[in-house]
């Protein structure tokens, strides 16, 4: 189950990467660097070093640096940090959603998704990605054409 949540955790991650270009911040023409904090190691760092180099490759103006927390320390560490310490995004499990959410070190991504992916999604699964209202994680396998829709 544990891998499971981390593979979900992790489609989430490269979501918001691909939609950020959608995002006003890949407009800009300045340079703008982003931190990521992660835990992951073995294959799923691999696949998470290729898409950052993916994504840099194709918006040159944007830097993402992703910072190593062994596994158990990054949760404790992202309550802990103040906010001007605290990254762009972060990758783990998503058990600590709620509480991060309810202590609004979270915040809501919603007005970010664009309406031509959310139309691509059933209800159900964009409640996947909710915490009260709010929309706080988006998965990357909800880019796909058919990803998300129900059967035909």
């Amino acid at each position: 189950m544990k891998i499971l949540i981390r593979k979900w955790v992790l489609m989430m991650v490269l979501l918001a990467l691909s939609i950020s270009p959608m995002l006003s911040v890949s407009a800009r023409t300045d340079a703008v660097h982003l931190v990521l904090w992660h835990d992951e190691q073995g294959a799923q760092l691999d696949t998470l070093q290729a898409s950052i180099s993916t994504f840099q490759a194709g918006h040159p103006s944007i830097t993402i640096d992703p910072v190593y927390y062994a596994n158990g320390t990054l949760q404790i560490s992202f309550a802990k940090a103040s906010a001007d310490q605290r990254p762009d995004m972060i990758l783990t499990g998503s058990d600590n959603v709620g509480l991060w959410a309810n202590a609004d070190l979270i915040m809501d991504i919603g007005a970010s998704i664009p309406d031509e992916l959310k139309a691509q999604v059933i209800p159900t699964a964009w409640g996947l990605f909710q915490f009260g209202d709010a929309s706080v994680s988006t998965a990357a396998s909800l880019t796909g054409p058919s990803a998300g829709r129900e059967p035909t």
